[in-house]
């Protein structure tokens, strides 16, 4: 298991290694670029003055970052001067871009996707004239230079992928073509997550997505999964990996004995997940019985529990037979994609 503490976990979002890392690089000026979208969609572009530094080039809001200053607080700093509006918080960080300042320095500029208070009071000090635009119309634009062509272009792709954090890949290909007919794609990476020690099957998947997000910077989907046997007053709960480790099948039986009711509660929840922690979770619940007795070769589980509508354990199955029972439960996927569709993510 990995283990982390909780000063680590937060200060994931703190964004100075990124300054640390240019002044290893020999950047001498550093720049902070704002994607803001308004509530049709477009992000605001700012024309140079023709007598500034690359005059008449339209650009993200950015700025130079004053001695002394974070990022959050250049980027609250330059917005607000450059725009009229007021910073609520970062989304994500989506690239950085190098470039000679007027004055000859080594340039970095770092771009964040922001959201803002309000998007219909621009008021412009440092520009002549601003545009809303579409990524589409950004791309296409000739006063737009290559490098914030290619922010966009990545802003395009990380706003329509979402990482499924899976060691599944049976699993993570059903999902997939889910979210493809929602417009969207699902990115498979394992990442080794903490688990809380919780009861709660929901507290312990929010935790473990939202410590993947902020790791790799990007929005992720992961399910968690807890077998309750209500004979045994929920257990083992969220805890099943442990618990496979730790008991026998024939342990488990063990437990059984004597008791009448072999139901168990397969609760799976299915955890969306941003950097800043924002969560959306859907849960699934089905019914199974444990076996009289173990069968074949497995976890301990996998050896005992059968799935509603069978005979034997699911050791017993063949990884397709497996798969076809994991579609059946693909309501919670096919509610997220609706979800994340809706939201315009």
């Amino acid at each position: 298991m990995l283990i982390i503490n909780r000063k680590e976990f937060d200060m994931m979002n703190n964004y100075d290694y990124l300054l640390e890392k240019g002044k290893r690089e020999g950047i001498e000026k550093n720049v902070v670029g704002a994607i803001i979208i308004n509530e049709d969609g477009k992000i605001l572009i700012m024309s140079r003055k023709s007598e500034d530094f690359m005059g008449g080039i339209y650009e993200l809001p950015s700025g130079n970052m004053e001695m002394g200053e974070d990022i959050i607080t250049a980027l609250t700093r330059e917005v607000k001067e450059e725009t009229n509006c007021d910073m609520k918080e970062i989304l994500y960080y989506i690239d950085s871009f190098d470039y000679k300042s007027g004055s000859g320095k080594n340039a970095r500029q770092y771009n964040f996707v922001i959201k803002v208070e309000q998007t219909d009071n621009i008021i412009l000090t440092e520009h002549d004239a601003y545009l809303w635009q579409t990524t589409e119309e950004i791309i296409d634009n000739l006063k737009i230079t290559n490098e914030v062509k290619e922010t966009i272009k990545k802003y395009i792709k990380i706003k329509t992928e979402i990482v499924m954090i899976t060691g599944n890949v049976g699993k993570y290909k059903v999902a997939n073509d889910i979210f493809k007919e929602n417009g969207m794609n699902l990115i498979q990476e394992k990442i080794e997550t903490p688990e809380i020690q919780s009861y709660n099957v929901e507290d312990v998947s929010a935790y473990s997505a939202i410590y993947a997000a902020k790791k790799i910077n990007k929005a992720v989907i992961k399910s968690d999964v807890g077998y309750f046997i209500p004979e045994l007053n929920g257990f083992p709960g969220p805890f099943v990996k442990y618990i496979n480790g730790m008991l026998s099948s024939e342990e488990i039986l063990k437990l059984m004995e004597n008791k009448t009711d072999r139901t168990i509660i397969l609760k799976e929840c299915l955890t969306y997940a941003t950097p800043k922690g924002e969560t959306k979770q859907f849960i699934n619940e089905e019914n199974a019985t444990i076996a009289l007795k173990a069968y074949g070769t497995g976890s301990a589980f996998d050896r005992i529990v059968i799935f509603n509508g069978q005979k034997l354990p699911k050791s017993m199955n063949t990884d397709e037979e497996n798969l076809e029972h994991f579609k059946k439960t693909l309501k919670i996927y096919e509610d997220m994609a609706e979800y994340l569709k809706k939201i315009k993510i």
